[in-house]
């Protein structure tokens, strides 16, 4: 070959490439202060404190501790076993997780892309929608919390099994090979063992069938309902055992009934739209009040909208299936989490993770008919590119906000100043910061907003974190007397360990070291508590003085 034949060749290969080596480039500067990231609230009390996610052999012990996402504590045993409390390995995990996904979506829009529908009205314009959706969701900030957040690998871990599965199912159709669907089965598999909201992985499998694949000979429906009904067999045992029981676990509380629940999730959902369109004030924690009756005016409102959006999906199922994909898709995948199973909190950024890939495909349909379009000076493509740079611009600026663990906090908590858990949060990182003055002053605001605000509904977290700041800062019987105003009953056991752990410095402080230990035993039954079984060690020491 003649050495213009050899660049014109090496150009056309970089040519293919270079738009991969760009995003990912874009998305490494997006996350590269997420490395900087200190651990937050549940990262302690799930992994460093929790003895069951310390060794990745003892798999026991993993499943013991979350059995209904025994994959994801599993990757979070082997990081904890290879590299200890190092955050590098954990953040460096998480983005090759959100990459994973991000590459299950753009293998399932490029297999859609040759299903029978797409391949008759192909246009030149669609061959960059897998790449422009791909970039969306890989660069926009309401991403960060599920990647950024360690221990929310649960949700970006779910989502890339789940993307894949559904990628894998796809090019099984369009080429016909059996042993991709052994990999849709396996990814299902493993993405029920990360999250429940992968429950409804199954219908999406179904979506797929209706919307891209159609006509359907016999043999062909005989074989897709087989391998769907026994995908959804599965399923459905599976959340039947007790450790995986998808109503039990997803029910955290008995306060939310379900038509309460559905009828708040319906602001919801538009306020995790509004986030993903406009890129508003994103927060850790949404103070959202409980809706009470679906015949409000806001919640009838509301619901209709939903209506509108997803009747707009099924119309546009011939003409437009892409985009009926996106809107279908993103209900569905909100469906376990935003539908009528209560959960205490009832708005999340990380819940969106998933749902995003649906939102993601139907903005990039646009900006890929616009760049198809907007030929002069290629204005369509220089918009996207700018969009994506914004987006990549963002999610840097909300990753370097979290690498300030207490200025983050203290943001969450001028957005949302009548935030029990808000300042909840924030008095715990004081008091870790060894800030135990001010991490007072912020509980006793908590406690304010409990009695005023929340009509006395004070949450555990709430009164146990009140204890621990007067401990540290020596009031040991009042924060005794604090202590046994709590109802233990309505402790889960990870908080119960946390009682009878402080219980234990309490007595401790106080001399009374029978007591202690006692207490302090009493803190290793409920939870794998790490501080408790250091604080054990240490007593026989003590008792010798």
């Amino acid at each position: 070959m003649s050495e213009r034949g050899q660049t014109g060749r090496s150009y056309a290969i970089w040519k293919h490439y270079a738009p991969y080596v760009l995003l990912l480039l874009a998305v490494v500067f997006a996350y590269w202060p997420s490395f900087s990231v200190d651990y937050y609230l549940d990262d302690f009390s799930i992994l460093l404190d929790n003895n069951r996610l310390h060794d990745v052999f003892d798999l026991p012990a993993i499943w013991q501790f979350t059995p209904s996402r025994f994959v994801a504590s599993l990757t979070l045993a082997a990081n904890y076993s290879v590299h200890g409390d190092s955050l590098f390995s954990y953040h460096l995990v998480n983005l090759l997780i959100h990459l994973g996904a991000g590459f299950a979506l753009w293998a399932l829009l490029t297999a859609l892309l040759k299903s029978p529908v797409c391949a008759v009205a192909q246009h030149r314009w669609m061959r960059w929608i897998p790449l422009i959706a791909t970039a969306i969701f890989l660069l926009h900030p309401l991403q960060t919390q599920a990647v950024t957040y360690i221990v929310q690998r649960y949700a970006s871990l779910a989502a890339m099994f789940y993307l894949l599965s559904m990628a894998a199912w796809a090019w099984g159709r369009v080429s016909a090979t059996r042993s991709l669907y052994v990999l849709a089965f396996i990814s299902m598999l493993l993405a029920l063992l990360c999250k429940q909201n992968a429950a409804t992985l199954p219908l999406a499998l179904v979506l797929l069938e209706v919307l891209f694949f159609r006509p359907v000979r016999a043999r062909q429906w005989a074989m897709i309902v087989t391998a769907v009904a026994l995908l959804a067999s599965l399923t459905c045992w599976l959340l039947t055992l007790p450790a995986l029981d998808l109503v039990g676990v997803t029910r955290e509380t008995t306060a939310i009934s379900r038509i309460d629940y559905l009828a708040t999730q319906m602001g919801v959902l538009w306020r995790y739209i509004g986030l993903f369109f406009f890129i508003g004030e994103q927060r850790f924690e949404y103070n959202i009040a409980i809706e009470h009756s679906f015949l409000q005016l806001d919640v009838l409102l509301y619901a209709a909208g939903h209506l509108v959006l997803i009747a707009a999906g099924i119309l546009l199922w011939r003409r437009a299936t892409l985009l009926s994909l996106g809107i279908l898709f993103y209900y569905l995948a909100h469906a376990v989490e935003s539908s009528f199973l209560p959960i205490i909190d009832v708005a999340f950024e990380h819940r969106s993770y998933l749902p995003n890939a649906g939102l993601a495909s139907v903005c990039a349909v646009g900006l890929a008919w616009l760049s198809g379009r907007v030929a002069y000076l290629r204005a369509g493509a220089v918009i996207t590119l700018i969009l994506l740079g914004l987006l990549a611009s963002a999610t840097y600026a909300r990753n370097q906000l979290w690498a300030d663990r207490i200025g983050f906090l203290s943001a969450e908590t001028r957005l949302s100043p009548n935030d029990q858990r808000a300042w909840v949060s924030l008095g715990k990182e004081l008091m870790r910061a060894g800030r135990f003055e001010e991490a007072l002053r912020v509980l006793s605001r908590a406690q304010t907003i409990a009695r005023l605000v929340d009509n006395g509904n004070y949450r555990p977290a709430t009164l146990l974190n009140m204890v621990y700041a007067l401990h540290y800062t020596g009031q040991q019987h009042k924060a005794l007397r604090q202590a046994r105003m709590i109802p233990l009953q309505q402790l889960n056991d990870l908080h119960k360990s946390s009682y009878y752990e402080v219980m234990g410095r309490i007595q401790l402080a106080l001399g009374d070291l029978q007591a202690a230990r006692r207490n302090l035993q009493l803190a290793l039954k409920y939870h794998a508590n790490t501080n408790a079984a250091e604080i054990l060690l240490m007593l026989p020491a003590v008792e010798a003085h």
